[in-house]
C-alpha cells in the first residue's frame, strides 16, 4: 500500500521508468483513503494518511479496456482505486499475458507496476488478480452495483470474520457507521484464500481491507519485489508463508526471538566473537543455528565469517554438525534460503524456479537469472541417517557453503533444492527419528511412491518414465538458467542414484557427488597411503594395481570408488572385493545366481560362491588378505571391531594396511581413530569421513586423515563452471584424485 509520499513520488508520473517505485514506500503500509472525487485532484492530495485502505470506489468502463493503455488520467476519470501492490515478480507472471500492454506502458498506475490492481473482478484480469492473491479492492463495476443497489463506503474497522454466505451473522457484528453495506446489510470479509476475492466480486460486493494475514503476506511480498509461496515446502506454504509458519508454532516463535537476540553482529569480527562464545559451551548445534540466523540477516557477513575461520566453522556448517542439524532442521525457525519443489508442482517446476530466482538471484543483461550451480537432493539418504525428507535441506545448503568457502563459487549465484515426493516414517531413518509425522515437518506428509525396477530394486516411481519429476526439474533448470548451469545430485538413495546419473549425465551438466566425488577422494586417499608406505613411488596410479581392496558396504559411495579404480585406474576386478548385508558379493559364472542386489553390485561380484564364511568380516580378511579395508556401511557403527583390526594387521605382515571409516556423521563411523590406532598399536593408516582428534599411542601422536568430499566437489564444480563444460566425464574425477594425492608433502 502506498502512502502519501509514494503517491506524490516521481514513479506516479507517466514519465517515470518502470520499476522505479521506492520499495520502502510499499513496505511502510500506511493506510490510505481513496475516493472518486479525490482522484480528480492532484496526486499529492489523493492520500490521507491515517484513513483505512480499501475504499470500494465504483467504476464502470475500465473492464472494457483490459489489454489497452490505461493512463493515470483514465484512472481518475473512471474513479478506479489503483493501489500499488504490484511489482515485478513471478507471482503475477500469469497476469502479464492478460494485461501485457498495461505492463509495458509507463503510464500504468504508479508507473512501474506490472498491472493495475483495482480493475474489475468481472473481467478476466480481475479474476486472475483474485486467483493470484492480489488486492483488487473496490471491484464492483458500476453496472453491477446499480443492479445490486450496493452502497460502498470505506471503513475504519477491520473485523476478522468470514461472512460471504452467512448473512445471519451480520447482525451480530459490532460495526461502526463507515461499514460497507450490501442491500442495507453490512458485509465484512477476511479472505482466507485468494479465491475468496473472486467469490466476493461475483456477489457484487466491494472488498474492504479484505486480506487475511496469510494472503496479506503474499501481497506484502509482491510489494517487496518477489513473493515466495510455490517454492516453499508444502506445510509452510499451506500455513501462509514463512512468518506465519514460525508464528504458528510456539517453540519456533520463541526460538526465533532467542536466535535473533543472540545474533546481533553487523561485522565479521562481531560475528566471530558471538559464534566463538556459543561454541565455548561445547555444542556446535547451537553454533549451527546461529550461523543460519546470521545468513538470514546478513549473508555477506556470514560468508566473511566463514572465510575468516574455515577450519573452525566448516565443521559447524557441514559435517559433522550438519547430520544433527538435518535431524532437527524443522525444529529450528524456518529461514528463506532453499527452494522446495513439491510433487504437487509437477508441470509447473519452471515457474517454481523462476519464483525463487526472482526472490534470491539477480538478473544478467539479457534478463536471465544468474545461477551457476544447483545442488539438489530428495532427502532420501541423508549421510548415513536415512530418509529425512525436506529436513534434509541442510545438506544442499551446507554443500553450497563449501562451494563458496573452498573454491570461490559465487554464493549469490547458487540454489539449494529439495525435491519433495514424500518421506518415510520413523522406520526409514537409522535413528528412528520422527520426521514426517512431526507437527513441525515442513514437507508433504505422505509416503514415497515406489516400485520394483527391472533390476529388482525398490525405486521412487516419480523419477522415471515420460513424466519424470527429475527430468522436468533438470530441463526447467536448463531453460531458466541455461544449459551450463551445474546440477549436482546429492544424497539420493543408491537404488535411484545410479540409474538417474546414467540417464542424465550426458544430457545436462551434472554429476553425483556421493558416487563420483566420494570415489575420487577415496582413491586420492588410497594413493596417499601408498606414498606413506613407499615415499619414493612416482607412479601412484600404477601402484594401485598391486593392492588388494576389500570394500565393506555396497552403497553409492563404495560402488563409485570401485568403478573409478576399475575403469580409470585400471585395477583388475580380481583385486576388488565388496560386501553387502549377505557378505562378500558373488555370482555364478552365467550370472543367474548370486548375492548381488542390483546391476551395479553384480558388476563387481566375484565369480563363484565363497568357500569360507563370507558373512564374517574377520574370516573374510583372513582369506582375501586385503591391503586396504574401506568401510561405508552407514548403518553399522563400530563394525570394525578388534578382531577385524587384528586380522587386518596380521595378514599384512610388516606392511602398514589402510583402514578407512567413511560413514558420516562421526557416530556412524565403522571405527574411531582411537580404537584403530590403539588396537593396531599405530600400525594402520587410518582415515575417516568425519574428522577425529589426534591420538597418542606409546608416546607417538597419530593425526588421522579426513577422507571427505570437500577436497573434490568444490574444485570439480568450480572448474566445470569456469570452463563452461557441457558434461563431466569420469576422467575428471581421476585427474582430481591424482592432483590431491600429489599435493601431499613430507609434512603431511
Amino acid at each position: 500500500v502506498f502512502d502519501r509520499a509514494a503517491l506524490s513520488a516521481p514513479p506516479y508520473r507517466s514519465s517515470a521508468r518502470a520499476g522505479a517505485c521506492p520499495a520502502d514506500a510499499c513496505l511502510r503500509l500506511r493506510p490510505v483513503r481513496l475516493s472518486g472525487r479525490a482522484w480528480r485532484g492532484e496526486p499529492d492530495t489523493c492520500a490521507q494518511p491515517g484513513a483505512l485502505v480499501g475504499s470500494g470506489v465504483p467504476f464502470s468502463s475500465c473492464s472494457k479496456r483490459i489489454g489497452q493503455r490505461i493512463s493515470t488520467l483514465h484512472i481518475r476519470k473512471t474513479s478506479m482505486a489503483a493501489l500499488g501492490f504490484v511489482n515485478s515478480s513471478p507471482a503475477i507472471g500469469s497476469l502479464r499475458e492478460s494485461a501485457s500492454a498495461v505492463a509495458q506502458t509507463n503510464t500504468a498506475p504508479f508507473a512501474g507496476a506490472d498491472v493495475p490492481v483495482g480493475t474489475s473482478c468481472f473481467s478476466s484480469l480481475g479474476a486472475i488478480c483474485a486467483a493470484s492473491g492480489l488486492a483488487a479492492v473496490g471491484l464492483a463495476s458500476g453496472k453491477k452495483q446499480r443492479k445490486a443497489k450496493t452502497t460502498v463506503v470505506s471503513t475504519r474497522q477491520f473485523v476478522a470474520r468470514h461472512a460471504l454466505d452467512q448473512s445471519s451473522r451480520d447482525e451480530d457484528l459490532s460495526l461502526d457507521e463507515d461499514t460497507p453495506i450490501k442491500n442495507g446489510k453490512p458485509v465484512l470479509v477476511e479472505l482466507e484464500d485468494p479465491s475468496d476475492l473472486l467469490a466476493c466480486s461475483r456477489r457484487g460486493l466491494a472488498v474492504v481491507c479484505g486480506l487475511s494475514t496469510a494472503v496479506f503476506s503474499q501481497v506484502q511480498g509482491a510489494a517487496a519485489g518477489a513473493p515466495r509461496m510455490r517454492s516453499l515446502p508444502t506445510s509452510v506454504r499451506n500455513s501462509g508463508g514463512i512468518d506465519q509458519w514460525n508464528m504458528k508454532h510456539a517453540d519456533l516463535k520463541r526460538l526465533k526471538v532467542m536466535l535473533d537476540g543472540m545474533c546481533l553482529a553487523t561485522t565479521v569480527d562481531e560475528a566471530l566473537e558471538e559464534v566463538h562464545a556459543i561454541m565455548s559451551l561445547g555444542r556446535n548445534f547451537w553454533a549451527y543455528a546461529y550461523m543460519r540466523t546470521l545468513y538470514s540477516k546478513k549473508p555477506d557477513v556470514y560468508y566473511g565469517t566463514l572465510l575468516a575461520k574455515p577450519a573452525t566453522l566448516l565443521p559447524v556448517v557441514y559435517t559433522p554438525t550438519v547430520g544433527e542439524a538435518c535431524q532437527k532442521f524443522g525444529k529450528l525457525p524456518f529461514q528463506r534460503r532453499g527452494c522446495y519443489i513439491s510433487l504437487n508442482e509437477r508441470g509447473n517446476i519452471k515457474s517454481v524456479l523462476e519464483e525463487y530466482a526472482a526472490a534470491e538471484l539477480t538478473q544478467g543483461p539479457d534478463g536471465r537469472y544468474l545461477c551457476d550451480c544447483i545442488v539438489f537432493s530428495d532427502g532420501g539418504r541423508i549421510l548415513g541417517l536415512g530418509d529425512l525428507g525436506t529436513w534434509g535441506m541442510g545438506i544442499p545448503i551446507g554443500k553450497l557453503d563449501l562451494y563458496a568457502a573452498c573454491a570461490g563459487v559465487n554464493p549469490h549465484r547458487t540454489i539449494p533444492v529439495i525435491i519433495d515426493v514424500g518421506c518415510s516414517d520413523a522406520a526409514g531413518n537409522s535413528d528412528k527419528v520422527v520426521v514426517r509425522d512431526n507437527e513441525l515437518y515442513t514437507g508433504m506428509k505422505q509416503d514415497r511412491k515406489k516400485h520394483t525396477s527391472e533390476a529388482g530394486t525398490s525405486v521412487n516411481s516419480e523419477y522415471y518414465g515420460k513424466d519424470s519429476l527429475i527430468g522436468e526439474f533438470m530441463q526447467a533448470a536448463a531453460d531458466v538458467f541455461g544449459k551450463r548451469c551445474l546440477l549436482q545430485f546429492e544424497d539420493f538413495n543408491s537404488n535411484d542414484a545410479f540409474p538417474l546419473l546414467a540417464e542424465y549425465r550426458d544430457k545436462f551438466l551434472t554429476y553425483n557427488d556421493d558416487i563420483q566425488g566420494t570415489a575420487a577422494v577415496a582413491v586420492a586417499a588410497l594413493m596417499g597411503a601408498i606414498k606413506l608406505r613407499k615415499p619414493k613411488c612416482t607412479d601412484l596410479v600404477g601402484e594401485l594395481g598391486s593392492q588388494t581392496f576389500l570394500f565393506h558396504g555396497a552403497g553409492s559411495a563404495n560402488l563409485g570408488t570401485l568403478k573409478l579404480l576399475s575403469q580409470e585406474a585400471g585395477v583388475p576386478k580380481s583385486k576388488i572385493f565388496v560386501t553387502n548385508s549377505r557378505g562378500v558379493i558373488w555370482r555364478s559364472k552365467d550370472g543367474k545366481e548370486g548375492s548381488f542386489r542390483n546391476g551395479e553390485q553384480k558388476g563387481f561380484a566375484q565369480v563363484g560362491k565363497p568357500t569360507y564364511d563370507a558373512s564374517n568380516l574377520a574370516d573374510t580378511i583372513e582369506h582375501i588378505k586385503p591391503s586396504c579395508l574401506i568401510g561405508a556401511v552407514g548403518v553399522a557403527p563400530g563394525c570394525f571391531d578388534k578382531k577385524v583390526v587384528d586380522a587386518l594387521v596380521r595378514v599384512n605382515g610388516s606392511e602398514r594396511p589402510s583402514m578407512f571409516a567413511m560413514s558420516n556423521p562421526g557416530d556412524k563411523a565403522e571405527i574411531t581413530a582411537r580404537d584403530a590406532y590403539t588396537w593396531s598399536n599405530g600400525r594402520v593408516i587410518y582415515a575417516s569421513g568425519t574428522g577425529f582428534e589426534p591420538v597418542e599411542v606409546d608416546g607417538k601422536t597419530f593425526a588421522p586423515g579426513q577422507v571427505n568430499n570437500i577436497y573434490i566437489f568444490p574444485g570439480v564444480s568450480f572448474g566445470a563452471i569456469s570452463c563452461q563444460a557441457s558434461t563431466i566425464p569420469e576422467r575428471f574425477f581421476m585427474v582430481a584424485a591424482e592432483a590431491i594425492a600429489n599435493t601431499l608433502d613430507e609434512a603431511d
